[in-house]
């Protein structure tokens, strides 16, 4: 398979994808070759890619793909009708777009917040997740005001002794 890639000229990030996919596969379906499966157990791996594993829209590509690869290129046995595949759903993404008056009054109400307010510990911007973890500290600073801010001022709540 790898000298099938390398003949292709795989990128290196691909040629390490599709055999990790080709493993997975396998693993799936108890460790049995590939040449003893087909387009069944290939749609059957995928859509419990989605169903259980509630993997992306280009996850499942990737794994496609990958498959498609192994039967067509490396075992030169196409595989033929695999049947509905349950695609995932891609999420659906709004862009937010503001006006510049919506935007002069966003920033408006920024520049209007004391700078006391953040030296006081209040006005303190809660990150998201695992920012909050990686960067203890920086919801104090004045740039993440501008990136995160806050409905209102957040007092900093001290730990009990």
């Amino acid at each position: 398979m790898r000298s099938n890639m390398y003949l292709r000229h795989f990128s290196p990030a691909r040629s390490k994808a599709i055999p990790d996919w080709v493993r997975r596969f396998v693993r799936f379906h108890q460790m049995s070759h590939p040449r003893d499966l087909g387009a069944r157990e290939v749609a059957g791996y995928l859509t419990w890619l989605v169903e259980h594993e509630q993997v992306a829209p280009s996850t499942q590509n990737q794994a496609l793909a990958a498959l498609l690869f192994l039967y067509r290129h490396v075992l030169n046995r196409p595989l033929e009708a695999l049947g509905s595949i349950p695609r995932p759903r891609a999420p659906l993404r709004l862009s937010i777009v503001l006006t510049p008056n919506e935007g002069r009054r966003v920033l408006d109400r920024q520049a209007a917040r004391p700078r006391a307010e953040l030296q006081d510990g209040d006005g303190r911007v809660t990150l998201p997740g695992a920012l909050a973890r990686k960067y203890p500290n920086v919801g104090r600073s004045w740039q993440w005001q501008w990136a995160f801010p806050a409905t209102s001022a957040i007092g900093i709540a001290t730990p009990e002794p």
